[in-house]
């Protein structure tokens, strides 16, 4: 069954459980009239919060101040007024974003009201790449969002009910003994709350894992099981954070609910904006990083253009040997990184050397042999590689302890990373024609022919082509070299894992698995 097709079963199921699970707790936990006057308040700031959250890697996962709000609901209104919160709020915002999103295209094909354009933008989010989707899906999508929600809003607030959670707060937090306090209110909540992001997390990794976008190699327990245990290690570092902080938040609203009044939301902007801040900054962090790997790729690809592609497919084809040999999770993650900044040491080696055609002299193979120590030296300035940094200095060691760097690494204490990366380069090395793979131009002034040839000396200024046209092996000549090399300087597991991975997937020229 196609992913589309899963996607499209899992949300109108979260649509059908959100009916089903409403109609039942409004049968057997009718709310009251001034239960359902407070949900609409607190429905429309938690909509107010939607509007402007902070989006968490490529909107992954969002941070707003619904979640106190929902959860705030949940204690002073019961279970159908909190599940009238979170699906208002998610609905209107979603489909306010979507209009927005809509209307903002239409002012950019007219080129009017550039300032209304850059609210509508603020406003619309991630809705800016889906405004010209079917009106069908979008209600869809929008219906799904607002019912996972209202479900886990919902199924937190019966679960706090249950345990002896009391919705008159108001009379718990005002006339009650400090211990019932603690018993009918402070430890049903956090359990509720426990309860809320344990499905939160759930209803997160399986939007992902049955998504649109969801990777084809979903196929096994295995790969179900990496795919969530990477997800967990992408989101749980920036949600820690919130979630620590939020049911404090939740409490002081409550707090000020029952002492203020209605207005107490206006209070609680403060303590919002502060974690709202903090959220942002390591957002900002984790940005900072994945910039940093994209301007050092880029400038290496710059400084020698032959690069171009192959950084990519190294990277590719690193990731899905990690795959292929079932390794953990966060190596599965960084092994992309990696494969893009295995030859970064490059750029400290002489372009003269690196272009030279002829036979390398015993200083400048030395000087060539120096790039893996140079590149782990510049990774290891980088927090969020730290684990790759030994991937990348050995990417050159043999399976037998040849090769270089020579400091002393023997057979077997090459990490397994490191192997995968040398059989992804060589393959793609071989089968890659790097001057093909760019179009020509003159290394002197800079001359492109306009009828496609690829002349030894520039027909401008006469200069020679330094990088010459290198015919690349055929795929099955690759991989009889691989094999040929297995035990000596490729590691025997990691060419069993390519060779059982091109056997099952196929292999295209240019080494794209």
């Amino acid at each position: 069954m196609s992913s589309k097709r899963l996607y499209y079963y899992y949300c109108r199921a979260s649509i059908a459980a959100a009916v089903v699970m409403t109609a039942t707790v409004y049968c057997l936990m009718p709310p009251s009239a001034d239960a359902l006057q407070g949900a609409f308040v607190f429905a429309a700031l938690a909509f107010i919060s939607e509007l402007k959250p902070v989006s968490v890697r490529t909107n992954m996962f969002e941070v707003t101040i619904t979640v106190p709000i929902v959860w705030a609901s949940m204690v002073l209104f019961g279970p159908l007024s909190a599940m009238l919160v979170a699906g208002l709020a998610v609905a209107g915002a979603n489909g306010t974003g979507w209009i927005s999103a809509r209307v903002m295209i239409y002012l950019r094909s007219k080129n009017r009201m550039p300032r209304l354009q850059n609210a509508l933008a603020t406003i619309a989010g991630p809705w800016e790449d889906r405004a010209e989707y079917p009106a069908q899906w979008v209600i869809q999508q929008i219906l799904s969002n607002a019912s996972q929600d209202a479900i886990a809003v919902g199924a937190a607030a019966i679960i706090y009910n249950a345990i002896g959670g009391n919705i008159a707060t108001h009379e718990v937090l005002v006339s009650v003994p400090v211990a019932e306090i603690f018993t009918h209110f402070i430890i049903p909540f956090f359990i509720a709350v426990l309860a809320y992001l344990l499905i939160d997390e759930v209803r997160l990794i399986m939007a992902i894992i049955l998504g649109e976008n969801r990777p084809e190699d979903t196929r096994d327990w295995y790969s179900f099981f990496l795919r969530c245990k990477m997800l967990l290690i992408e989101s749980l570092p920036v949600a820690a954070g919130q979630y620590l902080l939020l049911p404090p938040v939740t409490l002081l609203m409550l707090y000020l609910y029952v002492h203020v009044g209605l207005i107490s939301g206006l209070v609680v902007v403060g303590p919002f904006l502060a974690l709202r801040s903090a959220v942002q900054k390591s957002v900002e962090q984790q940005q900072l990083y994945m910039d940093t790997i994209a301007t050092l790729g880029t400038y290496m690809q710059h400084y020698h253009p032959y690069t171009r592609g192959h950084l990519k497919r190294v990277a590719d084809m690193s990731e899905r040997l990690a795959r292929e040999l079932r390794l953990n999770a966060q190596t599965v993650m960084l092994m992309p990184y990696a494969g893009l900044m295995h030859d970064i040491g490059k750029v400290g080696v002489s372009e003269d050397i690196l272009d030279k055609v002829g036979k390398l002299t015993d200083e400048e193979w030395a000087t060539i042999k120096e790039h893996p120590v140079k590149g782990a030296e510049i990774v290891s300035h980088i927090e969020f590689l730290d684990q790759t940094v030994d991937w990348i200095k050995y990417h050159h060691k043999w399976a037998n302890g040849s090769g270089y760097p020579d400091d002393g690494v023997k057979n077997g204490k090459v990490p397994i990373e490191a192997a995968i990366i040398a059989v992804a380069d060589a393959f793609d090395a071989m089968t890659d024609d790097r001057e093909m793979s760019i179009s020509w131009e003159c290394d002197s002034c800079g001359y492109k022919p306009d009828d496609g040839q690829r002349p030894e000396f520039c027909p401008v200024c006469n200069a020679p082509k330094r990088r010459t046209y290198r015919k690349p092996l055929s795929v099955d000549e690759a991989i009889d070299e691989l094999r040929r090399g297995a035990g000596t300087q490729f590691s025997p597991e990691v060419v069993k894992a390519f060779l059982q991975l091109v056997d099952r997937e196929g292999v295209k020229v240019g080494g794209n698995v």
